[in-house]
């Protein structure tokens, strides 16, 4: 089972392939996510105050 971290990565990873393909809403749902999960690290926070 993944812990939060890989679940977090993933979601960012997925995050960044979405805006790419011009699904800005579908990423905020996933970095909002980590967000909520207390992500460590400043790259959630700072892509949604870009989007």
């Amino acid at each position: 089972m993944p812990n939060n971290f890989d679940s977090q990565g993933q979601r960012n990873r997925t995050g960044k392939r979405l805006e790419k393909d011009e699904s800005a809403l579908e990423a905020i749902v996933l970095y909002n996510a980590n967000i909520y999960q207390n992500f460590e690290g400043s790259f959630p926070y700072q892509i949604l105050e870009i989007l």
